[in-house]
């Protein structure tokens, strides 16, 4: 199989004009999902991020981020393991995703960290 790849709009640092780059699409770890993402929004915190109000210290070079919390897309690959989505709802390969990151679902990193409310 050919190596993919996918575009994606990267931040580097507070005034630092983002960049277009070019990665390769990662296969997916066990539990997790990769989305062909179609659509974007700019929100508030990305609009923070660019003028610097968080993030690294003094608004210098930073590690690239790619911002992006709101999103829709198709699902490209399914890790092992995963065959619903959030709500427990079949998923499979081509179907139609939307991001929110207001839905906590128990399961992901930030989720298992105690970061989020719990759902109890």
């Amino acid at each position: 199989m050919t190596a993919q790849t996918g575009r994606a709009i990267v931040n580097f640092g507070a005034g630092i004009p983002w960049e277009m780059r070019e990665y390769r699409v990662p296969d997916p770890e066990p539990g997790a999902v990769i989305v062909r993402i179609t659509m974007a929004s700019i929100c508030g915190t990305d609009v923070h991020l660019y003028q610097g109000d968080f993030g690294a210290a003094g608004g210098g070079r930073q590690n690239p981020s790619i911002a992006g919390h709101e999103f829709v897309g198709r699902v490209h690959r399914l890790g092992a393991g995963v065959t619903v989505d959030t709500v427990g709802q079949p998923l499979k390969e081509g179907d139609r995703v939307v991001w929110s990151p207001s839905i906590i679902c128990g399961r992901c990193p930030a989720c298992l960290r105690d970061v989020l409310p719990s759902l109890s």
